[in-house]
């Protein structure tokens, strides 16, 4: 009869979280790691919306602590089906609580995040990743779908969830590693 003391299922344990963790990094997309260059995964959360469970959230990045000025990626795991049109227009609401106001700029946000968001199922992951030149390149599973080569929509974008005036302060605090 097989004996597994407490310490070996901790072992085991600690194990099958690394083997995950390593696993979650290597699903970003190759040219994403490539250009994180030392990839980690910082922090990730799930956001629910009602009794739903939309997506799963993870931040990535090439330092211990998060540092927005250097790059780094939010990937999106969708856990249900959304119309592309649904996640344009949730995108610029979110933008815009965050007081900008600039029509013409979200007006072209907009036409550009059309032509990059297409309808999700469960199971597609969209990734955003800023580069050192703070724009964000957009992946859809492993392929590259476009890019908005705006700083500041890229500021705006990734505030939606890791500003400290995000609508989802646990969500934030989850990517961040804080909770």
């Amino acid at each position: 009869m097989l004996s597994i003391t407490r310490t070996a299922l901790q072992r085991i344990g600690l194990i099958l979280i690394v083997l995950v963790l390593c696993a979650k990094a290597y699903s970003l997309p190759q040219s994403v790691r490539a250009e994180l260059n030392g990839t980690q995964l910082l922090g990730s959360g799930r956001y629910s919306f009602l009794f739903s469970d939309v997506y799963d959230i993870s931040l990535y990045g090439n330092t211990q602590v998060f540092n927005p000025a250097q790059p780094f990626a939010l990937k999106i795991d969708y856990l249900m089906p959304l119309k592309g049109e649904a996640i344009v227009d949730r995108t610029i609401s979110l933008i815009k609580r965050q007081a900008f106001n600039d029509e013409v700029k979200l007006t072209q946000w907009r036409a550009a995040l059309a032509e990059i968001f297409s309808d999700v199922d469960k199971g597609i992951s969209l990734t955003g990743f800023k580069d050192k030149n703070g724009h964000t390149h957009f992946y859809r599973n492993e392929q590259w779908v476009g890019v908005v080569a705006d700083a500041q929509f890229s500021d705006y974008f990734f505030a939606i969830w890791l500003a400290e005036h995000t609508s989802e302060p646990k969500l934030r605090r989850q990517l961040l590693g804080a909770s």
